[in-house]
């Protein structure tokens, strides 16, 4: 705890890290997988990675209009097929979003790692 008092209130992102790695840690000395002591941090991340996102198709049409569905109502579509398209457009965004999320979650998550289930030495700057 002593390094949490050293980094100081303005590095909020490090003191993060360094609770996450903390936290791994204790859940590893007991004798869990790598795996086993970071799944809650992965899916913590994971969520707070898409919360801009999931936001921003919460409030399609109704905060704003986007391109792609005023696009359509200008070329003649209906507004049901307009929304439609947009709606799927944001639901393919989100879904490749969630999809290199976890595909980058995946790799980054064994490189923290030892074989042997212990955290790695970070590598020197």
């Amino acid at each position: 705890m002593n390094m949490l008092r050293k980094l100081g209130p303005e590095s909020g992102w490090k003191r993060a890290l360094l609770v996450m790695l903390l936290t791994a840690a204790g859940l590893i000395s007991p004798g869990a997988t790598a795996q086993q002591a970071t799944t809650r941090l992965v899916a913590r991340s994971l969520r707070s990675g898409l919360i801009p996102l999931i936001d921003q198709t919460k409030t399609t049409g109704m905060v704003f209009f986007p391109g792609t569905m005023v696009g359509a109502i200008l070329g003649g579509a209906t507004p049901l097929e307009a929304v439609r398209l947009q709606l799927i457009l944001l639901w393919t965004l989100m879904g490749a979003a969630s999809i290199s999320a976890l595909i980058a979650t995946g790799f980054a998550q064994g490189r923290f790692f030892t074989p042997a289930h212990q955290l790695a030495e970070p590598p020197a700057p």
